[in-house]
């Protein structure tokens, strides 16, 4: 009796993670393993700023905070949550000191911003490439600024291992 129990709970096994027979040697290590889930590069992560950016205010380097629009999810599992914060950097600013309209050539100021990270549900840092942010403000319009709310699509950088 206690043999067949092993034997259920052995099929049982197999059936829910999706192991076939031949598998079933490798069971054990496939288990343990089931937390462990691959973030595949190229993977799209939605994003909006959540603060607003100025060029006059903001210098090269200056750390930029998004906020992630949908969760990703991969095999039914969340990997990173709505609402999870991404970070990036300030990589260009251009000001002009002083704004004459006949004399600029219609361009005042420019500002780009980069996606670079985001944290995962586990609380893993996963790297992100982005196309550049970039945004120029003509004489008329005055400072490039990058509203808060504005959406950013970036990408997984590498595959990512992240453990649930």
């Amino acid at each position: 009796m206690k043999n067949l129990l092993n034997i259920c709970f052995l099929f049982a096994a197999l059936f829910a993670t999706n192991l076939s027979a031949a598998d079933c040697c490798y069971a054990t290590e496939s288990v343990q393993e089931m937390g462990r889930i691959i973030l595949r590069e190229g993977t799209p992560v939605h994003l909006e700023l959540n603060e607003k950016i100025t060029a006059a205010k903001k210098n090269i380097g200056h750390t930029v905070e998004f906020l992630v629009r949908n969760d990703v999810v991969v095999n039914g599992k969340v990997l990173i949550a709505s609402g999870s914060s991404a970070f990036g950097k300030v990589t260009d600013v251009e000001r002009t000191k002083a704004c004459d309209c006949n004399a600029c050539n219609d361009e005042s100021s420019v500002l780009t911003i980069r996606v670079e990270s985001v944290r995962a549900v586990n609380g893993t840092s996963v790297m992100l490439n982005s196309t550049p942010h970039t945004v120029t403000a003509s004489c008329m319009d005055g400072i490039a600024t990058v509203n808060i709310g504005t959406t950013v699509t970036s990408r997984v950088r590498n595959n990512s291992t992240i453990y649930l």
